[in-house]
């Protein structure tokens, strides 16, 4: 692609995700196995509905020449309608086995003593000024 993007052209800007979660505080960056395990169940999923369709057609007497472009369009269909709901399981199961976690709490800022001293005034290490 050459030039600017037409969605720039557009104005149109994409949505942005919250660099935390609001509920449990997680951050929210790529790691590679992320995508690995919801992407092997889609494809998954396709296989089984295009090898049981395909079985099903055979049975049936009605694989004909031509049927693999619906069964194809099937198994898509089924990678497309059940990808999400597995990467919300792939995510369910990496933060219940501890790969995802909240960030720790950060530290409360300490109250700077510097302030807390009128101008021209030493403290001794006892605790005493001078």
């Amino acid at each position: 692609m050459h030039g600017p993007s037409p969605w720039r052209r557009a104005n149109v800007s994409s949505p942005q995700l919250a660099p935390t979660c609001e509920v449990c505080g997680s951050r929210f960056e790529r790691w590679p196995g992320a995508w690995t395990g919801p992407t092997v169940g889609g494809y998954g999923v396709g296989c089984f509905v295009a090898t049981v369709l395909t079985f099903y057609l055979h049975r049936s007497g009605n694989l004909v020449p031509g049927a693999e472009w619906g069964i194809g369009l099937a198994a898509v269909f089924a990678i497309l309608l059940v990808y999400r709901p597995i990467k919300a399981g792939w995510l369910g199961m990496m933060y219940d086995w501890g790969y995802i976690y909240p960030d720790p709490p950060k530290p409360a800022p300490e109250a700077d003593s510097a302030q807390d001293q009128t101008p021209g005034r030493v403290e001794l290490n006892d605790g005493r000024s001078a």
